[in-house]
């Protein structure tokens, strides 16, 4: 598929291509490409968000997030996991979303695992969390058990009953 192919689709559909996100690796955009700068942008005039995936673990050259034009920074499943562990992934993360918050950008946390990853990333920023696994494998899953944990603008973190809700946008919500 084409970039042409996105393009017509959002001429078509103008109100659905706003809620749709075009994930690239840091790595697809680190050759400074002057074609991809352009068809990015041109992208984003169309309605489209760009998000650039896996940060952290390509070429992590911050030029790119001065040349290409994008909406979301999504740090890597790595860091995540390392959040309790290394003192030096919590400092890529805080800087990480330092960044993001001057360059009005959102940052996706991947792969988070349990609550305390979680709760540790939402004390440490405007991090949006994507849930992978809530809990353990042999568990069932229900609506009942979820949650939404928020940090508030005082620092305080509530815990929020979302089970009622019937439709969530995994990166807006």
């Amino acid at each position: 598929m084409g970039v042409d192919h996105f393009l017509s689709f959002a001429l078509d559909k103008p109100l659905l291509a706003k809620h749709i996100i075009l994930e690239l690796t840091e790595t697809a955009i680190a050759n400074d490409d002057l074609c991809t700068q352009k068809m990015l942008s041109e992208l984003r005039e169309h309605g489209y968000q760009i998000a650039i995936d896996d940060f952290g673990t390509g070429y992590s050259a911050l030029s790119c997030l001065d040349q290409f034009p994008f909406d979301y920074i999504k740090i890597d499943k790595h860091f995540i996991d390392r959040v309790f562990e290394s003192v030096t992934d919590e400092i890529i993360i805080d800087a990480t979303v330092a960044i993001a918050r001057c360059m009005d950008v959102k940052v996706v946390a991947e792969g988070i695992e349990n609550h305390a990853q979680a709760v540790r990333l939402i004390e440490m920023g405007q991090i949006i969390c994507r849930v992978t696994k809530l809990v353990d494998r042999s568990t069932k899953i229900t609506f009942d058990s979820i949650y939404s944990v928020t940090k508030d603008a005082a620092g305080n973190i509530t815990r929020q009953d979302i089970s009622n809700i019937t439709s969530i946008d995994p990166l807006t919500s």
